[in-house]
């Protein structure tokens, strides 16, 4: 069975309804219990307030049940379904406003696993912006966070950073003062620093999930439809550090953090709730590094580093490059990206726009003695020396897109794949033979409107590309500009270094520990691909050419110009791509908005499921059926048919997965004259929670 996350609950006299979500931002806040494999089973509500009756004090299931601290001119308003919790004063600097609970053994994490998630909004004066915080905290006292002694808290600073971390012993103290000694921020094996985002990566939900020794942090942007963060770790608090009996009050709090008065913080919080949970836990830290190349460009560069728990070895290594001026090291905590590394078992490696690894000097020695610096140090932080001999593969945005396919260009032997986002069209000068042997998908936004990225641009980039006999495709990601995520190009991404790492460099190979001895990848014959059409662009942002059901087809049997088509390695990524660059022009906001058709679960980068667990794949043909009656739905994983569905209303397969990893679920629906449309979806799957390897892998702590 499949968790399908409703927007809203509410739980009056007892009863459990789904609430209808209300215009706007939905603030939600739980703690759960769930009975076996991770997010397969049912999670069980034990707290909530959806902020609905107006009276700021009580709770869904408790008049009077929060107790309100304000500052001198605080506010607490409940108004609309939200509360809006402010923090000011005239005089005073760092300063809060609290509503507190009593303490409880419902949010009780050491004798059972919680799940806490919360939307949240935070404001503040436009000239203090990083000092107004939203946040979350448990306590081991009924205290406001800064004068409890011990305290969790999870906090927003705007929407752009989040920060995790827990004080011991330490009243009179701010559980956010990340630069106190007795303030430990949760996360990373090196550095003490929040996880900031930048772009229009921004946060407004999280969820919090606490056992007696671990957690897992995700946070989200509705908008995006995927996770943008997540990392795990071990909290560190013992039962004996908190308090008597190991229960917590919980706290709602809008924090400012100047040092002078006059300014005002404020959190907007909807549906607090609090459930039991099961999900497997991973202690996955990262590692936040600095590396210098030994030729080239001169400084000391930051670095962020992910891996798998579930790998006793890294076979591998993505990079993920940002955009001039950007940080993208926060990426490698991008639940798509973790969950499609952890599949291949590979690690995940964030850099700033400074830190490219000498990429844009187009000078093979100070680009591969630059990379390699950086790989020997990731080996050497991380206490994996394989990374230093790992094979890679390279996505990012913009400029990280031209790092992407410049590393290809310079570096192709130890060059898997590449992904360039909004960009990667690097001197169309004659292409080395070896770099035409390196899979490559450009992915342009369709609303990119930067002179250098554009589709046309791009466009041109893979025609030469193609012209020149290089393994390329050129996607479109519909409804989306200058930015990797909204819609589905990013999944796309994973799917296509999944399937190409699978073929050029498959398990059980893994790096050598001996330096400089670097793996052999395996070059794809072009007849052994697929073949599909190429959206075509003869404006900046005007497409001439498109289709709603893009043609593909296996090499020998394409029909169309070779030289102009898209170059696809396998079946799963013909129709990934298929999927991806239909469209028919119309103008969605709901994901997928290329095309009428779209899989409505499994839900897009829901958490994994297990290994024999049926999933049902259902359709919605949107107003795909409108005119002419929807008569069959075929459904696909990956390369492998699953069958049809002729018999409407519900278009539906069960699924039962009999392998782990990442698998590229896609579906053809036809009308009654004949019509098609596709659509696609990946899902992770873990191993058996009873097999030796899950008991290896997936519960490794």
């Amino acid at each position: 069975m499949l968790r399908i996350d409703l927007p809203t609950w509410s739980n009056r006299a007892g009863e459990l309804a789904v609430r209808k979500g209300r215009a706007g931002v939905l603030l939600s806040f739980l703690a759960t219990l769930c009975l076996g494999f991770g997010p397969a089973h049912a999670q069980t509500p034990v707290f909530q307030d959806i902020f609905e009756n107006g009276v700021v004090t009580d709770s869904d299931y408790t008049p009077g049940f929060w107790t309100v601290t304000l500052s001198s001119s605080g506010t607490a308003v409940e108004s609309g379904g939200k509360l809006a919790l402010s923090a000011s004063s005239a005089a005073t600097g760092n300063i809060q406003s609290t509503l507190a609970s009593p303490l409880s053994g419902d949010f009780n994490f050491f004798d059972r696993q919680l799940k806490l998630s919360a939307e949240l909004v935070v404001a503040g004066d436009t000239a203090e912006t990083w000092m107004p915080r939203g946040r979350l905290v448990l306590s081991s006292a009924f205290a406001p966070g800064r004068a409890a002694p011990d305290t969790l808290m999870i906090g927003f600073r705007a929407q752009n950073n989040v920060a995790l971390s827990r004080k011991i012993d330490a009243p009179s103290t701010d559980p956010d003062a990340n630069n106190s000694a007795v303030v430990s921020l949760l996360g990373s094996h090196a550095g003490n620093s929040t996880i900031g985002v930048t772009g229009d990566d921004i946060m407004n939900r999280f969820e919090l999930i606490l056992d007696a020794s671990r957690y897992q942090l995700k946070t989200f942007n509705g908008g995006k439809g995927a996770g943008i963060i997540r990392f795990t770790g071990e909290h560190g608090i013992s039962r004996s550090q908190w308090g008597a009996n190991g229960d917590s009050a919980l706290l709602l709090e809008a924090a400012r953090m100047s040092a002078a008065g006059g300014t005002t913080a404020t959190a907007t919080w909807d549906n607090v709730k609090v459930e039991t949970d099961a999900t497997a836990l991973r202690a996955e830290p990262f590692w936040d590094f600095q590396a210098t190349f030994p030729s080239g460009a001169t400084g000391t560069f930051d670095y962020r580093v992910w891996l798998p728990s579930t790998e006793p070895v890294i076979r591998g290594v993505i990079l993920i490059g940002p955009g001039t001026g950007e940080d993208f090291r926060y990426f490698v905590h991008d639940l798509a990206a973790q969950e499609a590394a952890r599949s291949i078992g590979f690690a995940l490696l964030g850099y700033t726009n400074e830190g490219n690894m000498n990429l844009w000097w187009e000078y093979p020695p100070f680009i591969q003695s630059a990379v390699q610096a950086v790989l020997d140090q990731a080996a050497a932080v991380t206490g994996h020396p394989e990374i230093a001999n790992a094979p890679l593969c390279i996505t990012g945005v913009s400029a990280g897109a031209f790092d992407s396919a410049l590393l290809a260009k310079y570096w192709p032997q130890r060059t898997i794949a590449y992904v360039p986002h909004r960009g990667g069209n690097v001197t169309l000068a004659p292409l080395p033979e070896a770099m035409k042997k390196v899979p490559g998908l450009f992915v342009v936004g369709s609303k990119d409107g930067n002179s250098a990225t554009e589709p046309y641009t791009t466009g041109e980039a893979f025609r030469s590309y193609r012209g020149q006999g290089a393994q390329v495709a050129y996607a479109v990601d519909w409804g989306v500009g200058h930015t990797a995520r909204g819609n589905q190009g990013w999944e796309g991404t994973m799917t296509w270094f999944v399937e190409v790492a699978n073929l050029r460099y498959p398990r059980p190979t893994v790096p050598s520990t001996t330096p400089g001895v670097l793996p052999t990848l395996i070059d794809l014959d072009d007849a052994s691909g697929w073949l599909g059409d190429a959206t075509v662009y003869t404006a900046p942002k005007t497409p001439s050419v498109t289709s709603p059901f893009t043609p593909i087809a296996l090499y020998a049997s394409y029909g169309g110009v070779v030289s102009e088509a898209s170059w696809l390695p396998n079946e799963t990524c013909a129709r990934m791509y298929q999927a991806l660059t239909s469209t028919d022009l119309a103008s969605r906001t709901e994901i997928p908005m290329q095309n009428s058709v779209r899989i409505a679960t499994p839900e897009q980068y829901l958490d994994p499921v297990p290994v024999g667990q049926p999933v049902i794949i259902e359709v919605d043909p949107r107003e795909f059926d409108n005119t002419n009656a929807l008569a069959q739905v075929e459904f696909f994983d990956g390369a492998t048919p699953l069958g049809a569905d002729t018999a409407g209303p519900v278009w539906s397969r069960e699924f039962t997965p009999t392998t782990s990893g990442l698998h590229t679920l896609s579906i053809v629906a036809t009308d009654a004259v004949g019509g098609k449309r596709a659509a696609f979806r990946t899902l992770v799957v873990a191993p058996d929670s009873g097999s030796v390897s899950a008991a290896r892998n997936w519960v490794r702590y």
